[in-house]
């Protein structure tokens, strides 16, 4: 039978910001949670957070991609710095994937700026982490820098594209024609239009991009 009152120290951690708990805390959560199952199916992905021990890197980064997984990215970025702390001057593409996720929460809690350092450190570790690169490239777009929008999308074909990185090589081939578009290069522009159209046929702004250029 559950203890009434070790699952209403369970419900306090959702009332209370995680970098607020105390280790004693995390550790009498987690013994909780793991002998108590209503408690984990109530909590789903925050429970394995907490049933996470905070004294190493690799729980460490285990518990802060479980508080992302349960809607807690401020509490999950708090984490991830102190695994990037605890890395020291290691590098490694481990690393480059934290940052990576640290560029993700801020751009969702609205500083881009911030977001753009983190996936720029990211990019420094690992230029070739495909979900880094299309979010350089995408907020490179919105920001109208051109030339790194250019360098960023030209690194994207020559690489593998993930699953992850939400984008087709024809997509790839539209942004850079936007992108010379955007410069003046016409006929470069037309190029990376028609080329991103053989891989999709079906494209109808890729169509409508071509025909812009050709009688605009």
């Amino acid at each position: 039978m559950a203890d009434i009152t070790q699952c209403a120290l369970v419900d306090s951690l959702v009332l209370r910001p995680a970098r607020d708990l105390s280790d004693s805390e995390w550790r009498k959560l987690s013994q909780h949670l793991r002998g108590c199952r209503s408690c984990r199916e109530r909590y789903g992905a925050l429970s394995l957070a907490v049933m996470i021990e905070p004294e190493d890197a690799p729980t460490l980064l285990e518990r802060a991609d479980a508080l992302l997984a349960a809607g807690k990215p401020r509490e999950a970025e708090a984490e991830y710095r102190k695994f990037v702390e605890l890395c020291g001057t290691r590098r490694g593409k481990e690393l480059a994937r934290v940052f990576y996720k640290l560029g993700s929460i801020r751009e969702q809690l609205g500083g881009r700026h911030a977001a753009v350092e983190c996936y720029d450190e990211a990019y420094r570790i690992d230029p070739t982490h495909a979900p880094t690169l299309a979010s350089l490239g995408r907020i490179a777009i919105i920001a109208e820098e051109w030339e790194k929008a250019r360098r960023i999308y030209r690194a994207m074909l020559l690489g593998n594209l993930e699953e992850a990185a939400g984008l087709t090589k024809a997509e790839v081939y539209f942004q850079l024609g936007v992108v010379h578009a955007k410069l003046g290069e016409t006929a470069k522009a037309l190029n990376m239009f028609e080329r991103g159209l053989e891989l999709d046929p079906q494209s109808g702004r890729l169509r409508k991009a071509i025909a812009g250029l050709r009688h605009g």
